[in-house]
């Protein structure tokens, strides 16, 4: 394997059948001439046919056959590196589809059961507590009752090359050897006859003799037998703390590291891993020597929990950066103003923290309660070791245990069986939890949440075996790998979609309580990353994103307006008052979902006028978000029980909303309000993009965001990106005839709506970065403190190595910042000694000056003609 090479920057690229490494080989000069070092994709491992993401990968020792040929791989990495780009690549090392037959280890499982050689692959229960189930799956893929699909006649045994099926839908099962000779000579028999139930009773024992018992979808959340990843029934969690599954499961990722076609590695989901820091370790081990391998993790660190120093792996995918980056845009100031609002305009009453409580105990009570019913007989059977725990029912064990789980602070502990002792990081979090959960019970017995807490703690009594030891230690470990789906389930998939006072806040990993951050909060974080991450992700957007960045810059700029924000939301409520729907007395949408749907089109409201064609389209992805928010919210729909004729009526209200036709007042109202949100919001999105190419990190940019794009969450943020446009700009930032920068940059900004702008100031800012790598890679970071009356509209920090040196400056505020800087000035650490520095933009020259005894920058030069500037020293 090829040394370890630090990106100086990634591009993220989702591969699928739409788009090839075919596809992708044209564009490898145009990353190269954006600025880029290293592409990062998605998953290349076989995976569901008609897969947009690679996620649900089915075999792990195969290349997707829709992504391209082997010799389609090598040509494009060949490509890459004839451009000295590196290709980093997403590992999803936690789970697998099972819902097709090119997984082989999941069809084996399902023909032979725990016989099966991969029935060690995943985590089955083969004893659950229902009889009826010992030694099968359950698996939960019909659409009705299974007596009724089953006299329906949609389930049959059909014949196909050779060899028999169970076949629904679309869906071929294999048949247990045992039960083959059940079918007989005249197959076609034993499929019975519509109106003659007994005629499927041979069907129904042939059912009966299967390693799975099929079901009702439903059923999933009360009786399904194996791990999965989140409340997803298709996808199965697997075993990858085995030896073997580890290298069966890695098997063509390891051998593009050793071929030298993939220079680092992306981990998706580590905290649905039962031991993620040895993961990390055997992953590095098995690609070479301990940190030869650049490595990040997509791990959500929330509140004080902090990234453990001891993982084998640069950093994080960058959701941290990403909220407190979007945190400095949002004027804090104005928190109180903005809750009232809110409160006012929706009724809204409740605290956040106590929806987050209820929204992971609906997930708890709803979609995952099978996984809990397993977790409280694991505790029930570990309470009757000891006669100090003998006495507590199941119930109480598991009320305990729903109530720790929905309090829990963070996504998981990190307790490792072998441990005697828990962190005192782990520990902090358990007892939070408990004592949370406790005051919020105060009618529960106290004992019970003390037993599960010393059990958690592995304070374990005298006098217990080995055995009984290691019973307790399994129980914590399958504790931590629940609850994360929990977390993520509850707070990502359920609260962040009921309650938005500023949407732009609701963002993986953020808390929308926490209404902006302090400039000084920002560099402390940056100062940190530095000295202990000094090489994680900085992300603005990713595929998971609830909105992109630059509708979260616009949004942003709602902050510094709430008087005016209120007075526009009142006056569309009342004009869209009559458009209205009513179902079973609920007028549709409630004021909570209006809300957020002005948000919505506040955010992602196009830059130029749109045609017929267009505003179709744009009218039918608002109303799909609507119709996802809606199920995901879970209060007037919900994926498992979906409301149509509820999401019908909000679909009626978006379309009358967006009515094009001209005596649509609301329309005309709102567009005269969003346009000097949406310019403010193009200058929060510069200044962002500078911040996060010049902050300690490798900058990371999602596919397509190098313009404005005004993407909502998944799939809304996976169509497909028009590249042609994209490299048309891009020639359009090449200097016409005599064109200076300075005149290249005005007339980039005589109309930005293009997104022109943004590409230029991310290529150059990209290609600077990259020009001076160990700067950047190693580089000391300053902050810089503004002085004067616009000093609250800035922000700067320095990075020095050796002789060079280079100052990132960027605007923020922009609604309540007026035509001029005035005399504000930069201050400049005395560790920048040089007379003038060189905008990286313009081209222009910055001339020191003195304030009040200080080396200062003028901000008026300093912001000449661009809202950013990335100032060199010495100048060229």
């Amino acid at each position: 394997m090829n040394p370890m090479v630090i990106p100086a920057s990634t591009y993220r690229w989702q591969l699928n059948h739409q788009f090839t490494f075919q596809d992708a080989v044209p564009l490898v000069e145009y990353l190269e001439e954006l600025g880029i070092s290293d592409c990062y994709a998605s998953p290349l491992a076989m995976a569901r046919p008609g897969s947009l993401h690679g996620y649900d990968v089915t075999d792990g020792s195969r290349l997707n056959p829709e992504l391209g040929t082997r010799e389609d791989l090598d040509h494009w990495a060949e490509q890459l590196r004839r451009h000295g780009m590196g290709l980093i690549l997403d590992v999803v090392p936690n789970h697998m589809c099972v819902a097709d037959s090119s997984n082989a280890w999941w069809w084996d499982v399902l023909e032979n059961g725990p016989s099966s050689r991969f029935a060690q692959f995943f985590d089955i229960d083969w004893r659950p507590p229902k009889e009826e189930l010992a030694d099968k799956v359950l698996l939960p893929v019909l659409g009705d009752q299974y007596g009724r699909v089953l006299e329906n006649q949609e389930i049959r045994i059909v014949h196909r090359e050779g060899t028999f099926y169970v076949a629904y839908e679309q869906m071929l099962l294999p048949l247990a050897p045992r039960t083959r000779s059940l079918i007989g000579a005249a197959f076609q028999e034993i499929n019975g006859r519509r109106g003659d139930p007994r005629s499927f009773d041979k069907l129904e024992r042939l059912l009966a003799g299967q390693f799975y018992r099929l079901s009702f979808w439903r059923v999933a959340a009360d009786e399904i037998n194996y791990r999965r990843f989140f409340d997803i029934n298709d996808l199965a969690a697997i075993r990858v703390e085995d030896p073997v599954v580890f290298a069966a499961a890695h098997a063509l990722v390891f051998e593009l590291v050793r071929q030298g076609v993939v220079s680092g590695l992306r981990v998706d989901h580590p905290d649905g891993l039962l031991y993620p820091e040895q993961y990390f370790q055997d992953l590095q081990q098995a690609c070479g020597a301990d940190r030869q391998l650049f490595l990040v993790a997509e791990k959500i660190v929330v509140g004080d929990e902090t990234l453990r120093p001891t993982w084998a792996i640069h950093g994080t995918t960058g959701y941290g950066f990403l909220n407190f980056l979007n945190g400095v845009f949002v004027d804090s100031s104005k928190r109180r103003a903005f809750r009232r609002l809110y409160q006012s305009f929706t009724g809204w009453s409740q605290a956040y923290d106590d929806l987050v409580y209820e929204s992971k105990k609906l997930i708890l009570q709803v979609s995952m309660s099978s996984e809990l019913n397993v977790l409280a007989r694991k505790l029930d059977r570990i309470s009757e070791q000891h006669r100090w725990s003998r006495d507590f029912t199941l119930e109480s064990l598991r009320d305990a245990l729903r109530e720790v789980l929905a309090c829990f602070p963070v996504y998981r502990t990190y307790i490792r069986s072998h441990q005697t002792q828990v962190d005192p990081e782990d520990r902090r979090h358990i007892v939070a939890a408990v004592r949370q959960a406790r005051r919020r019970n105060p009618a529960m017995s106290g004992s019970v949440f003390e037993f599960l807490q010393s059990v958690l703690l592995l304070e374990d009594p005298e006098g217990l075996n080995e055995e009984q030891g290691e019973e307790r230690r399994l129980f914590v470990m399958r504790f931590q790998q629940f609850s994360g789906p929990i977390m993520a389930k509850g707070v990502e998939d359920t609260a962040y979609y009921r309650y938005y006072p500023l949407a732009s806040l609701n963002e993986v990993g953020g808390d929308p309580e926490q209404f902006g951050v302090s400039v000084h909060f920002f560099h402390r974080k940056n100062l940190i990353r530095q000295t202990s991450w000094p090489h994680a992700l900085l992300a603005t957007s990713t595929h998971d994103s609830k909105r992109s960045e630059d509708v979260r810059a616009r949004l942003n700029v709602l902050s510094e307006i709430p008087v005016q924000w209120q007075g526009a939301i009142r006056r569309w409520r009342q004009m869209n008052r009559s458009r209205k729907g009513t179902v079973a007395g609920l007028e549709v949408p409630s004021a909570n979902e209006e809300y957020l749907l002005y948000q919505t089109l506040l955010g992602t409201w196009p830059l130029r006028p749109m045609n017929a064609e267009e505003h179709g389209d744009y009218a039918g992805r608002i109303q799909a978000y609507l119709e996802k928010a809606l199920r995901e919210a879970k209060v007037h729909s919900s994926w498992i029980s979906p409301n149509t004729e509820y999401e019908e009526a909000v679909r009626g209200f978006v379309a009358a909303v967006l009515d094009p036709s001209p005596d649509n007042r609301f329309r005309v109202d709102f567009c005269q309000f969003q346009a000097a949100i949406a310019r403010a919001g193009m200058w929060n999105s510069l200044s962002q993009v500078l911040l996060k190419i010049a902050s300690p990190g490798v900058p990371d940019f999602y596919q397509g965001t190098e313009i404005w794009d005004f993407s909502l969450v998944d799939p809304d943020n996976r169509r497909p990106v028009d590249y042609i446009l994209r490299r048309c700009l891009l020639a359009k930032l090449r200097p016409q005839g005599e064109e200076s920068a300075t005149a290249l940059v005005e007339r980039l900004m005589s109309d930005p709506t293009d997104g022109a702008i943004k590409l230029y100031v991310t290529s150059r800012a990209l290609r600077f970065r990259r020009d001076h790598r160990n700067l950047f890679a190693q580089g000391r970071y300053m902050p810089v403190r503004p002085a004067g009356e616009r000093s609250n509209h800035v922000i700067a920090f320095a990075r020095k190595l050796g002789t060079e040196s280079a100052i990132a400056v960027a605007g923020r505020f922009f609604l309540n910042l007026g035509d001029s800087w005035g005399d504000s000035v930069l201050l400049l650490p005395r560790e920048l000694s040089g007379r003038s520095f060189q905008d990286v933009f313009t081209g222009r020259t910055v001339e020191v000056e003195t304030h009040d005894g200080n080396r200062a920058l003028p901000l008026a030069q300093v912001f000449s003609g661009l809202t950013v500037a990335l100032l060199s020293e010495p100048c060229a």
